[in-house]
């Protein structure tokens, strides 16, 4: 059978269509007639062993960026998690400090006022690796840090508020007021001090804690320098959302550029991994 290009074709009267045009239209929330891929993704996102990496890649608005953050979403939501911080925490614009640095817009994500008890971005990450220590059975946490480390402090802080013991095993660092100042509030939150020498005993302090614990080995929890893990940076996954809702709701455009100050990387991590687009990372040093 032969059919004519008018055959072919199926054509809808303008008056059944609801929008004037398709950009008032929403993004898909699914990759439209990409079912193989689909199965790709849920085989990918499903393979427990660590060490691999997910690429998802494809033309340009075929919907494959909205449906592997759903997917992210949903993975995300199953996590134990708990509300630490207050949130979203205010995006505060600086237009004299703009205009010193010839911007067109300059705005600071105030994350510094996350929670009355100990602010800052830490709590973020601590909202998933806390609960995580409790739903495993653990009663106390071992993480590390400097002497002045803002990571040891707010792990202790909301660590002792959830009935965890909280370790904190720390490097010497050159010493101010500030330093002093947070290892005098990291003592007064209860934890235990445990100072190494260099970062490879750090791992040996870990171990002597972790075998000679009371309720036994697999009770401890070993969070990582900064909380920067998987689970920490879906905390900064979360942040990216926030951040964009916050734009949406403002009705301003996208950042050109996101500065965040990096020590482990975790917030970097979590951030990049959201973005819809690849950005670079300069690196300074101090």
């Amino acid at each position: 059978m032969k059919l004519t290009p008018e055959q072919l074709a199926r054509r809808w009267p303008v008056q059944t269509f609801d929008f004037e045009s398709t950009e008032s239209l929403e993004a898909p929330q699914a990759a439209l007639g990409q079912h193989r891929a689909l199965e790709a993704l849920e085989l990918a996102v499903g393979v427990a062993q660590p060490g691999f990496n997910l690429f998802v890649l494809g033309a340009p608005e075929t919907g494959r960026f909205e449906a592997t953050l759903q997917r992210i979403r949903q993975l995300a939501a199953a996590l134990p998690y708990l509300v630490l911080g207050e949130w979203p925490t205010p995006l505060q614009e600086l237009p004299e400090l703009a205009a010193r640095l010839r911007l067109g817009r300059l705005a600071v994500k105030r994350d510094d006022l996350s929670s009355p008890l100990y602010g800052g971005n830490k709590i973020r990450k601590l909202e998933y690796l806390l609960p995580d220590a409790l739903a495993s059975g653990c009663d106390a946490v071992v993480t590390y840090g400097s002497v002045g480390s803002n990571h040891a402090l707010a792990t202790s802080v909301f660590a002792t508020r959830l009935g965890l013991l909280s370790h904190a095993v720390l490097v010497d660092q050159p010493p101010s007021s500030v330093v002093a100042q947070k290892l005098r509030y990291l003592l007064k939150t209860g934890a235990v001090i445990h100072a190494a020498g260099s970062f490879n005993q750090t791992r040996q302090i870990f171990e002597r804690i972790r075998d000679s614990h009371p309720g036994g080995a697999a009770r401890v929890c070993d969070i990582p320098w900064g909380g920067s893990s998987w689970r920490g940076a879906v905390g900064f996954v979360a942040g990216a959302f926030e951040l964009a809702q916050q734009v949406r709701d403002a009705g301003d455009p996208p950042p050109d550029f996101l500065y965040v100050s990096g020590g482990t990387l975790g917030t970097v991590i979590g951030l990049a991994l959201s973005l819809p687009r690849p950005i670079g990372s300069p690196v300074t040093s101090q």
